[in-house]
């Protein structure tokens, strides 16, 4: 059987994934049936073969949602998934803000320690902080580097 949509069935792993699969958006749109409308995502199904598809806007915060990036939902119940899952495309978005704002940050060179309780580390740049505490008092979440 000659798939259509071959090309675009392995995993989204990375943002750079997604900014390479939102140009094909309009040529996968085109094989699949729009079936459920979600907040900010649309389910599809690709009718010769059952498989369900997740339309979601991975840069929404621009003029009319930005462009739509599709993917194959490889879950055991994908229309839960749909219903229930994390936004794919934004995890990996904020996968990626994550991992920029830390390469960002520079080496660990200061000449003192940093000043989180128990920490023997040298503080970055412009920092009282060593780079992990650094990250965390920013982001408010903990580092996950």
């Amino acid at each position: 059987m000659n798939d259509p949509l071959a090309r675009f069935r392995r995993p989204l792993k990375s943002l750079d994934d997604v900014r390479e699969r939102v140009a094909f958006t309009e040529e996968i749109k085109a094989e699949l049936k729009e079936v459920k409308v979600g907040d900010w995502k649309i389910l599809h199904q690709y009718e010769p073969d059952g498989t369900y598809w997740a339309e979601e806007y991975p840069f929404g915060e621009m003029n009319g949602g930005g462009p739509s990036c599709l993917y194959l939902i490889d879950a055991d119940d994908p229309i839960s998934y749909f219903d229930t899952g994390p936004y794919l495309t934004s995890e990996l978005r904020k996968e990626a803000d994550r991992r920029e704002f830390w390469n960002a940050l520079g080496e660990e060179n200061g000449v003192m320690v940093c000043r989180a309780e128990g920490c023997d580390r040298k503080n970055i740049k412009y920092s009282v902080f060593c780079k992990k505490h650094h990250y965390e008092s920013i982001k408010k979440e903990p580092c996950p580097f």
